[in-house]
């Protein structure tokens, strides 16, 4: 059965009726007797083209062209007007499936919902102009004011205002407002409001408030609010609020927690866990650092490990150093240092190539001469603690060399 207006206002309006010539007259007849009581013009009017059972549609031309499609719904002005042998078709809206004629199994549901849509078969839209353009794509939903408007591929979602919006590669995922609106890779997910809004490469996923939001390139993984937003490129993770944030033309990084790499740009190969790891670093590379502030100011060393709270904190270009336990090296700016142990080498600055292993060891007793000297070994909480420019010394046991300050080449055990 199919009736239609252009829309009923009041008793002047006139009200045309297509029908089916298939169907029970006596509905008609009812209708008819319906509609004039209540003081519309009726005009019946049979679809002599169509020649198959089990369509229902309402308005102005819906499956106008319909010849041998069967199971179709169409209700709105224009619904499906286009369609000739495509079955189980359901539009709702004015110019929903406008221009479908064999693509089957297609539910649109708002204004100008898979208009384009000519041959495609299996896609879901719903919402104003969702998936407007769409022509050949499968297998696709699309909910929200025109998400995947422009291009749609296969097997993807978008769902939100403008999610998807600009194109959408194959099974990609856009999840909220302006996900992925600019251009979504294959395979990509992005949710969250302009996760992924510019450029989401290929097996990308942006999760969070402008998450990957400039650009993203592919195996790239950005979790958190700004996480990767203003680049992120390949084989790069980014999880937690700012991690990664600026990260613009490197590759093979990993951020995980708040700031974590927040400023690097071209820096490649580092590891930073922890709120504000490596936050500040910019060109380093090859680094790992774990523990909240760990490496903070490291903005160009090289080779670094710190692992503890704050541990390689004051290091700017250092290389080539391992700093195990909390304020491990703290001041040291330094190269080629081993410090293991809480506090250990806490106050060095300048010195360089020493082994520091224990509790305080080499921690040094002169904040006005904060350093401990070259080439020395300290093992044992607070052996060294008091050296400041000795060098060449081992000290092993517990405070072994407390008392040397300046002393070099000496053993004590």
């Amino acid at each position: 059965m199919l009736v239609g207006s252009n829309g009923i206002h009041a008793p002047s309006d006139r009200l045309t009726a297509f029908a089916d010539p298939k169907i029970e007259w006596s509905l008609i007849n009812f209708m008819i007797d319906n509609a004039r009581e209540n003081g519309y013009e009726f005009t019946l009017m049979p679809l002599l083209n169509n020649t198959t059972n089990y369509n229902t549609a309402f308005g102005y031309k819906t499956l106008y062209a319909n010849t041998t499609g069967a199971d179709n719904t169409a209700v709105g002005v224009n619904a499906l007007t286009s369609n000739t042998t495509a079955s189980n078709n359901s539009a709702f809206g004015v110019n929903s499936l406008l221009l479908n004629t064999t693509g089957a199994n297609n539910v649109a549901v708002g204004h100008s919902s898979l208009f384009n849509n000519t041959t495609a078969s299996n896609n879901t839209a719903v919402g104003y102009q969702a998936a407007y353009s769409n022509t050949t794509g499968t297998r696709n939903t699309a909910i929200g004011y025109r998400a995947g408007y422009t291009s749609q591929g296969t097997n993807s979602i978008a769902i939100g205002i403008q999610a998807g919006m600009t194109s959408q590669g194959t099974s990609a995922i856009a999840i909220g407002e302006q996900a992925g609106v600019i251009n979504q890779g294959t395979y990509s997910i992005a949710i969250g409001f302009n996760a992924g809004f510019n450029l989401q490469g290929l097996t990308s996923v942006a999760i969070g408030q402008y998450a990957g939001r400039t650009s993203q390139g592919q195996q790239a993984i950005a979790i958190g609010v700004q996480a990767g937003e203003n680049s992120q490129v390949q084989n790069t993770i980014a999880m937690g609020y700012q991690a990664g944030l600026t990260t613009t033309t490197t590759n093979d990084n990993t951020g995980i927690g708040s700031s974590a790499l927040r400023d690097n740009s071209t820096g490649t190969s580092n590891v930073a866990v922890g709120r504000l790891a490596l936050a500040q670093s910019t060109t380093a590379s090859q680094n790992t650092a774990v523990g909240q502030q760990s490496l903070y100011n490291n903005a160009a060393g090289t080779a670094f490990t710190a692992v503890g709270y704050q541990s390689g904190y004051t290091a700017t270009s250092s290389i080539n150093n391992i700093h195990i336990g909390k304020l491990a090296g703290y001041l040291s700016t330094a190269d080629n240092n081993l410090f293991m142990g809480f506090e250990s080498g806490l106050q060095n600055t300048t010195g360089y190539e020493n082994i520091c292993i224990g509790k305080s060891t080499g921690v040094g007793n002169n904040i006005n001469n904060q350093q401990i000297g070259d080439f020395n070994i300290f093992m044992g909480s607070s052996s060294g603690n008091a050296n400041e420019t000795g060098t060449k010394n081992v000290y092993v046991g517990y405070q072994s060399g407390k008392n040397n300050v300046n002393g070099s080449k000496n053993i004590y055990m």
